[in-house]
């Protein structure tokens, strides 16, 4: 009977199943830690902000993560000072300008940048498939249409 369980279960014992599991339990670990790069912490006065930053800095060493404090920037929206912000003993370097999830954010806290932006990348696009596909006479005006539609217009409209 232990034969047959363990022919039906493909050969393995209890042992090598568990091993399996936690191999892929410690894979999917893994890909969880590394998933996370993005976060956006938005606070109304400096004090808040430092607050923030400070509790989720010790959020995410509780969770084995570390920040990149070389990697992060700050930004202060509608200001006049745009002052480097102190976090531990590290500064993270203040910014008038960043792109975030693709699209351009700006200090004035205009959209005119973002759009600005998505302008210029739908020109690019459509520059490179000028000469081979709308310059292409012997594509059907449909099939160039279809083209305009499934890659340029999302460029301007998504900024992707």
């Amino acid at each position: 009977m232990v034969r047959a369980r363990r022919e039906l279960r493909g050969g393995r014992g209890r042992s090598e199943n568990r091993r399996q599991s936690e191999q892929r339990l410690n894979v999917a670990t893994w890909n969880v830690r590394t998933l996370v790069e993005d976060v956006g912490i938005y606070a109304t006065n400096k004090q808040t902000f430092d607050r923030c930053t400070a509790s989720f800095i010790a959020c995410a060493a509780s969770w084995g993560l570390t920040v990149s404090l070389t990697k992060t920037k700050s930004m202060a929206i509608s200001t006049p000072a745009n002052d480097p912000v102190d976090v531990g003993c590290s500064t993270v370097e203040a910014v008038d300008s960043f792109t975030y999830l693709g699209c351009v954010i700006h200090r004035d806290g205009l959209s005119t940048h973002d759009v600005q932006a998505r302008i210029a990348k739908a020109s690019r696009v459509f520059g490179c498939l000028r000469d081979p596909v709308f310059g292409n006479r012997s594509l059907s005006l449909r099939c160039r249409r279809r083209v305009y539609v499934a890659l340029v217009l999302p460029t301007l409209l998504y900024g992707s």
